[in-house]
């Protein structure tokens, strides 16, 4: 279901999980508002989730996690909140996760280094602090990484980028 660009305003209805067959999932650029829906975890075959550019709020949803199947997940450009769910490290499959231009903060989750086929990850734009962790060096399938525009320190592991 691609439906980007679309003007669509509104909150993500409830009925959304019931659409449990639904592979991919486009609603970016549109003026969506409020929280996901709870039964979002009812997408049990997702694997592409583009939710990005709206005014979606709230914490991140740990439910994600139970988003098995996803390969891409994309929330960057709205209003969510609160820290990165270390829950997230049970997405196996992922390979591409972007949450820049959010209102994120606290720190890097050092379980994300689970993430063993992640390619891309993009978090700009946030409030993040504390180091780049050194667990980190355990995805070597990344090949790029955004961190810019946040509040991170130290240095980034000479492992990264090998």
């Amino acid at each position: 279901l691609a439906m980007p660009i679309s003007g669509l305003i509104g909150t993500i209805p409830s009925c959304i999980g019931q659409l449990d067959q639904l592979i991919f999932l486009g609603l970016y650029s549109n003026a969506l508002f409020g929280t996901l829906p709870a039964t979002f975890i009812g997408l049990s075959n997702i694997q592409y989730l583009d939710l990005g550019g709206n005014k979606l709020e709230g914490e991140l949803p740990v439910a994600i996690r139970t988003l098995t199947t996803l390969l891409d997940l994309s929330i960057s450009g709205n209003r969510f909140n609160g820290s990165l769910p270390p829950e997230y490290s049970e997405l196996q499959r992922l390979e591409r996760l972007l949450i820049s231009s959010n209102e994120i903060s606290g720190s890097l989750p050092w379980e994300w280094s689970r993430l063993s086929r992640l390619q891309e990850l993009a978090l700009t734009g946030n409030s993040l602090r504390g180091t780049l962790p050194d667990a980190w060096c355990n995805i070597t399938t990344i090949n790029r990484i955004f961190l810019y525009d946040n509040q991170l320190t130290g240095s980034i592991p000479s492992c990264i980028g090998r």
